[in-house]
């Protein structure tokens, strides 16, 4: 990624939290726990989240572990929706950076970069919630269910 375009990133924080809250606020609520009022207080967490394994991934050390599956589609993980809104919104962010800053780099190069690192922090946040759902092995499309496994009665 470019550095340029990470600096700019950090220094568009607020942009970037207000433009994902608003993104948040388009996606359908799936659960009271989805509610975007709830949501919207974990971004500025995430975005520091995500800054920080942005930076990491500029030094040449830094070893990148291979991207986790986002395996849940059951339609109750509140996840889903708040980390789609996110990675729309920092797309746009390095769009605009790009725009801004004037670079010479390859725009689609730090899109991936950022989309990279917020799946990655997906997937931790995603597959946690699943660990801890109450429609774990009941729901219809639960990752968790057996094949043929009856579901729930509700």
């Amino acid at each position: 990624m470019n550095a340029a375009v990470l600096d700019h990133l950090q220094q568009n924080r607020d942009v970037i939290r207000i433009r994902w809250d608003l993104l948040l606020r388009l996606e359908p609520v799936v659960s009271p726990l989805a509610n975007p009022d709830t949501m919207a207080h974990l971004i500025p967490d995430s975005i520091g989240l995500l800054m920080e394994e942005l930076r990491a991934r500029m030094q040449p050390n830094h070893r990148r572990p291979s991207p986790k599956r986002l395996a849940c589609n059951c339609g109750h993980n509140p996840y889903r929706a708040y980390f789609k809104a996110g990675e729309q919104a920092l797309a746009e962010a390095v769009v605009i950076a790009h725009v801004e800053t004037r670079v010479d780099s390859d725009r689609q190069a730090d899109i991936t970069e950022v989309l990279t690192a917020i799946r990655a922090l997906a997937a931790t946040e995603i597959n946690t919630f699943c660990s801890i759902c109450t429609n774990y092995r009941v729901a219809e499309k639960c990752r968790y269910r057996a094949p043929g496994e009856a579901t729930a009665v509700a």
